[in-house]
Order: C-alpha cells, then structure tokens, then sequence
C-alpha cells in the first residue's frame, strides 16, 4: 500500500475534503439528536408542566373564592342569601376535584405526588390546611 506522501496533491485534497465532509456529517448527526431531546423537553415544558401550572393555579383561585363564599354565607342570616354561596361553594369543590383528577394523571414525580396526596388529606379533614409546599404543586 502506498504511503500518503506518495500521493498525488489532489488525491491528498480529496482524501481531506473527505475527512472533512465526515466529520461535519456527524456533527450534522450528533445535533440532530441533541434537537430531538430538547424537543423533548420543550414539549413536555409547554404541554405537561404549563397544563400543570394552569390546573393548580385554578384550584387555588377556586379554594380563596370558597373562603370568601363560606365567609359570606356564615356572615348572614337569611337562608334565601345564603343558598347562592352555598351553592358557588359546592359548585367550586366539584371544580377542584376535577383539576386534582387532571393533576393526579399528569404529575409524574415521587415528590409531586406525595404534594398532591398531603393536598387531597388536608382536604378530606374539615378544618385542616395544606402545607405552602402543597399549595405549590
């Protein structure tokens, strides 16, 4: 076999514009993968955790509007006033539990779901709060 000094000039210019091409094809190659995983991960960002964000910011907004009906409902009384907030506040649970069942099926995370199971207890007992660490999930 011949040596590479025993080459013509353009065989050796071919052979590195070769080389060359080699290795911006794996470049090319290797960043076509690397855009594949951060495609990944933006459209878990935006279709997961954005959903996430959304379901647990209502239930909260929902939870302050309960207080201010149970407020308002505790604060009079006539019976016939009452009802209307009585009525926003049950309205409203059925609201949250159907966010917490989006959220049950979305959240993925060990810790996540341990937020969202001390969430549902503090829930389940009257008179009971959840954790700021549950709030935040």
């Amino acid at each position: 076999m011949r040596r590479l000094t025993d080459l013509k000039i353009a065989a050796r210019l071919a052979l590195a514009f070769a080389c060359v091409v080699l290795l911006l094809a794996g470049t090319v190659a290797a960043s076509l993968v690397q855009f594949a995983a951060v495609r990944e991960h933006v459209d878990r960002l935006v279709d997961e955790d954005a959903t996430k964000l959304r379901l647990s910011q209502e239930v909260l907004q929902m939870a302050r509007g309960n207080g201010v009906h149970v407020l308002a409902a505790f604060m009079t009384d006539d019976e016939a006033a009452r009802q209307p907030h009585l009525a926003a506040v049950t309205a409203a649970r059925r609201g949250i539990d159907e966010r917490l069942e989006q959220l049950d099926k979305l959240v993925r995370r060990p810790e996540g779901r341990a937020l969202l199971a001390e969430f549902r207890s503090a829930r389940a007992r009257p008179g009971s709060r959840p954790s700021e660490a549950a709030w935040s999930c």
